[in-house]
């Protein structure tokens, strides 16, 4: 028989042995550490800068005397666009990164070019039959819209319609020029019938080659001055200084497209311009979009004007007449 501190040993044990069994059961076997792991950088790659777009203007002008010259350098630097001014246009100009190619005269082969360079926006300071080109837009002041409203200005201020026009007769707008002046007088004043002799057809109008001698203008606005006229258009040619002189003994009122000439600033009605500008930024505006096919028409308008001679309320019709005439709703080539 075993005795009792034996068997309390006994029991002890194996309590002992099963809470030694039970603990090591209890305990979680460690997990492995994972090691972590570095993301790969990134390879540097070299990026390469994409060229600007170019703007090229196709002028034979020096840059000193070309009045647009300065606005489309401009415009070019804004935009973000390399300038570049070419006095020919061929593949030197007309490479892949040209985006606009302004012209001052139109090529022969312009067609050509159009079709040949789908992806240029090609902008022409002239008028051109291939206004349905999309890649094709066009700035132009129509020579002949100056001498109708020189016509209908100097009419509109002349003293019982006694207007007369001077005209270089060998340039390429004659006879037109002096059609349209006649046309645009009449546009004021119908049949223009004087109230007084001599009664004669008005607006006169004289027509010489433009290497006339000087004495050749000055028998003609003699002549213009025995009808009676107060009001006279001077070509550039006409303008000498004998003529001058004799208009101005005579009080006459003078319309130019030049600047008054030096003396004779007080019978200096007003001058006639076709300013292209702010048309032309119109122009690159939108064909810097993408919209092409662009065609403006710059009206007519007057500057160096003596207020005595063309009041306000005149200039106010010249502008609204003007603005007609280059909109197409006013013909200058037949008789209103």
């Amino acid at each position: 028989m075993v005795s009792m501190p034996r068997k309390v040993l006994f029991i002890y044990s194996i309590l002992l042995a099963l809470t030694l069994l039970l603990a090591a059961c209890g305990k979680a076997s460690p997990s492995a550490t994972q090691t972590p792991t570095e993301s790969p950088t990134p390879a540097i790659t070299a990026t390469s800068t994409a060229a600007p777009g170019r703007l090229v203007y196709v002028t034979s002008a020096p840059a000193d005397s070309d009045p647009y010259a300065a606005l489309i350098s401009e415009f070019a630097a804004a935009s973000g666009l390399e300038y570049v001014p070419s006095t020919v246009l061929d593949v030197s100009v007309l490479t892949p990164d040209a985006k606009i190619v302004l012209l001052q005269t139109a090529p022969a082969d312009l067609g050509a070019v159009l079709d040949s360079n789908p992806k240029v926006q090609f902008i022409l300071l002239g008028s051109s039959e291939l206004t349905g080109k999309p890649n094709l837009s066009t700035v132009s002041a129509r020579p002949e819209d100056v001498y109708f409203l020189a016509g209908y200005i100097s009419t509109l201020i002349a003293n019982d319609w006694r207007s007369a026009g001077l005209f270089a007769g060998n340039t390429p707008l004659a006879p037109g020029a002096s059609q349209a002046f006649i046309n645009g007088g009449r546009y004021v004043c119908g049949k223009c019938n004087p109230s007084y002799p001599p009664v004669v057809d008005l607006p006169q109008v004289t027509t010489l080659p433009a290497d006339s001698p000087a004495a050749y203008w000055l028998s003609s606005a003699n002549d213009m001055l025995l009808y009676g006229v107060n009001v006279m258009f001077l070509d550039s040619a006409a303008a000498t200084p004998e003529v001058l002189s004799t208009l101005a003994a005579d009080n006459v009122s003078l319309i130019g497209i030049t600047a008054p000439p030096a003396g004779y600033e007080s019978i200096w009605a007003a001058t006639l311009t076709s300013d292209a500008s702010a048309a032309l930024q119109q122009v690159l505006e939108a064909v810097l979009k993408g919209q092409g096919g662009q065609t403006v028409t710059v009206p007519v308008a007057l500057t160096n004007v003596n207020s005595q001679l063309v009041t306000p309320a005149r200039q106010d019709l010249f502008t609204q007449v003007a603005g007609m005439v280059a909109a197409g709703e006013i013909g200058t080539q037949s008789i209103p």
